[in-house]
């Protein structure tokens, strides 16, 4: 597991934080699994204080992730998905 320092609200930071942790997993013990699953808690209210210089990357981001939010709530979760995930 892992906590973090900051909030953070991005799909791809969710998803190389849980890579890193594979990364860990697999070079300290791996073993053959069936299921592993990504979870995230202790969400907050969205008060506090917000960085003052804003990342465009993170912007970016942020923009995709709703867009994507979008289609999947009009179409359903299986009309969009991320190119990573596409075997």
């Amino acid at each position: 597991s892992r906590t973090l320092p900051a909030a953070i609200d991005g799909t791809a930071e969710i998803e190389n934080i849980a890579g890193t942790i594979w990364d860990q997993w697999v070079a300290r013990s791996f073993q053959p699994i069936r299921l592993i699953g990504v979870t995230v808690s202790n969400f907050g209210d969205g008060g506090g204080q917000a960085g003052l210089f804003i990342d465009p990357d993170q912007e970016r981001q942020r923009r995709v992730d709703a867009v994507a939010d979008q289609i999947s709530d009009r179409f359903g979760s299986a009309a969009i998905k991320r190119g990573g995930s596409i075997k």
